[in-house]
C-alpha cells in the first residue's frame, strides 16, 4: 500500500457526490496497512465525496466518481489510484473495503469525525546520532525495534533539495512514518539531518562527491552503532 505517500498528491479532478442522504456526513474509520496504522474520514454530501487522511495534516482527496448500488457506496480517487466501496450495514456504520495500486485491505468506519484519542502507535524510540565525518557533523535519529537484537539496519537517505531527518513533506514525517514501518517489522534505521539543517553543521557541498562520503560514514557509523547487525545493513533512498 502506497496511501502514505499519495495522498499527500494535489487532486485536480472535479469532485463528485451522492444524492442519497442515509450516506449523508462525516464517517471515520482506521486502515490497517500492515505498518502503521491511518486513520482516514469520509465526508459525505450532495456535492462531493472526499477522502482526507487525518495523520496527513488532513489532505484531502475528491472523488471523480461515486454512486450508490442498492446500499453500497462506491467511490474512486484517481489522484491517489484508491477506490472504496462501502456498505451501509446500519445506519451508523460502513463496511467494506479500501483498493489501491492492485491490493485490497478492509475498511469499516463509523458515523462521525475521527475521535481525538485515537492515536497513531509509534514502534520503539528514537535516539539521538551523530555522524561525524573529517568535514562535516551531521544529527539524526536512530529507531531500534522493541526487544534485544542485534537488528538489520537501514539508512535513509533523503533526495534532492534539503531536508531534515524525517524528510518533512508539507508538515508530514515521512521518514518518521518508515521509521515506525521498518520498526515493526524488526528492522533499525537511521535519518539524519542533511547540512546546514537540524542538528547537523552548515558546511556546503563542493560537489555531489561530497554528500556521497557523508552517506558512506553514516552507513558506517550505523553498522558500529549498538544492537545492529553490522553484516545486516542496506541504504534506502
Amino acid at each position: 500500500m502506497t496511501l502514505i505517500s499519495t495522498l499527500l498528491l494535489a487532486a485536480t479532478a472535479h469532485a463528485q457526490g451522492v444524492d442519497d442522504a442515509r450516506f449523508h456526513g462525516i464517517w471515520n474509520g482506521v486502515l490497517q496497512t500492515g505498518g502503521p496504522s491511518l486513520r482516514l474520514e469520509l465526508r459525505v454530501d450532495t456535492d462531493a465525496v472526499t477522502l482526507v487522511s487525518v495523520d496527513q495534516g488532513g489532505a484531502q482527496i475528491p472523488a471523480v466518481s461515486a454512486s450508490v448500488d442498492a446500499d453500497t457506496l462506491i467511490a474512486s480517487f484517481p489522484s491517489a489510484s484508491a477506490r472504496i466501496s462501502l456498505q451501509l450495514t446500519n445506519a451508523d456504520m460502513l463496511e467494506g473495503s479500501f483498493t489501491q495500486g492492485g491490493g485490497t485491505l478492509s475498511l469499516n468506519m463509523a458515523r462521525g469525525a475521527t475521535p481525538d484519542e485515537v492515536e497513531v502507535e509509534i514502534i520503539g524510540s528514537d535516539e539521538e546520532f551523530v555522524v561525524q565525518t573529517p568535514i562535516v557533523r551531521l544529527a539524526g535519529s536512530v529507531r531500534r525495534p522493541d526487544g534485544d537484537g542485534p537488528f538489520p539496519a537501514i539508512l535513509l537517505l533523503n533526495g534532492s533539495g534539503s531536508q531534515d531527518r524525517n524528510a518533512t513533506v508539507m508538515g508530514q514525517p515521512v521518514f518518521g512514518v518508515l521509521a515506525d514501518a521498518l520498526a515493526a517489522r524488526g528492522i533499525a534505521s537511521l535519518r539524519l539531518d542533511d547540512r546546514g539543517l537540524g542538528g547537523s553543521q552548515m558546511v556546503p557541498p563542493t560537489s555531489p562527491l561530497d554528500l556521497a562520503d557523508d552517506a558512506a560514514h553514516a552507513l558506517a557509523a550505523l553498522r558500529d552503532a549498538d544492537q545492529v547487525n553490522a553484516s545486516c545493513v542496506a541504504i534506502l533512498g
